[in-house]
């Protein structure tokens, strides 16, 4: 279970971040530092990925982090097909959009809560994304939500926003697959039975078949795709789409064209797998991460800008390329300033208004840079 105490450590140490609203709901979710940290993913930083707590209490579940295949030694491709071997488990689609969390649960007077968030934000006047999520989801689902919160008032609601106000790179195949502009896909449920029950009950009921987890361990449940399908008929959304079967290996899913990627779901313990295909990662490269863009990146905000900028599974590999690359172009050529009119001859170069606005926005930063690096290297800049 989710520990508030140990919540607020991860904070201290940098790896979470906390949000809070008005009510006096705080959410946590992982950072960039603990992202792109050593050995700071843990059972702590991988399940505070949208964690809400009122007075002190966890009081929702969403999707733990989920891990691309090959990212970490858990999701080694090898160790995941022979899971696949011998645990059961469901192959979902990979929705193309972002995550809208719906937590319903009650406070210790009974009273009912229903809290709308992202993976990292609540609602505020100036988060634009989650105040026009939170607008059209209401106007689509809002009276079917007042039903189900009466029927199960401890329970947590993942959806896949794919909406007109913020489209990513697939928004056109998404609306096609799912039938609707604006829509909200039910990625995920985790229904609170164990706060209906004692602890002497609830200790000898078991999550399902397939996870012998008890409601005294763990209350929340993690529902699997046919009743989840059950809750989306109810609400009248779309659900993710299952696969019956896929043919090959995951890697070799990547190959695979019209769709974002896939996600695994072992249920004997409720790890997930993601895998992202080619097409999408080309897609990216294409709307978002042109040499433009991230040229224009840089100059505002330097590689930290880069960093955020980058999907996650690839800006710390980007990065180091580019710091790689960057660095050297800067040190061997052109600090070496006698040269740099015949580099330039040779090849040609054409410099742009943008290109010579971040040389001379950022020289300091890169003579700065440079001395370090030959410092702690012992090189000169005539390497």
């Amino acid at each position: 279970m989710p520990d508030f105490r140990a919540a607020l450590r991860e904070c201290q140490n940098g790896n979470l971040r906390m949000t809070q609203d008005s009510e006096g709901h705080r959410l946590f979710c992982y950072t960039k530092q603990c992202f792109f940290g050593k050995d700071t993913w843990n059972d702590v930083t991988t399940t505070h990925r949208g964690q809400l707590y009122f007075e002190n209490k966890p009081v929702n579940k969403p999707f733990k982090k989920i891990f691309n295949v090959n990212e970490v030694d858990s999701t080694d491709h090898d160790l995941v097909c022979e899971r696949m071997k011998n645990e059961p488990y469901e192959i979902l689609d990979k929705a193309n959009g972002h995550l809208f969390i719906v937590s319903m649960s009650k406070d210790s007077k009974g009273e009912q809560h229903v809290v709308f968030s992202t993976k990292g934000s609540l609602p505020n006047p100036d988060n634009d994304l989650l105040n026009d999520d939170i607008k059209i989801f209401i106007s689509l689902y809002g009276d079917k939500m007042d039903q189900l919160c009466n029927k199960m008032p401890y329970t947590t609601l993942m959806f896949e926003a794919i909406v007109s106000h913020d489209k990513h790179s697939m928004y056109d195949l998404q609306v096609e697959q799912y039938g609707s502009e604006n829509c909200f896909v039910l990625l995920g449920a985790s229904i609170g039975l164990g706060y209906d029950h004692g602890p002497d009950v609830a200790e000898h009921i078991f999550h399902s078949k397939h996870n012998n987890t008890t409601l005294l361990e763990d209350p929340w449940v993690e529902s699997n795709w046919d009743s989840l399908n059950n809750i989306a008929t109810f609400l009248e959304c779309p659900v993710v789409q299952k696969y019956d079967e896929v043919d090959g290996t995951p890697e070799m899913w990547k190959e695979h064209t019209d769709r974002e990627g896939y996600v695994i779901h072992f249920l004997t313990n409720n790890d997930r797998v993601k895998i992202k295909t080619n097409e999408y990662w080309q897609n990216r490269f294409k709307k978002d991460l042109t040499p433009e863009v991230i040229l224009s990146t840089f100059k505002s905000g330097g590689i930290e800008k880069i960093k955020d900028k980058l999907p996650e599974e690839i800006a710390a590999n980007c990065n180091a390329v580019l710091i790689d690359h960057f660095y050297f172009w800067h040190n061997s050529i052109l600090c070496r300033q006698y040269k740099i009119d015949i580099f330039l001859g040779e090849r040609n170069y054409q410099l742009t208004q943008l290109f010579l606005s971040l040389m001379k926005t950022t020289t300091i930063q890169l003579r700065r840079k440079s001395a370090e690096n030959c410092s702690m290297t012992g090189q000169s800049n005539n390497r």
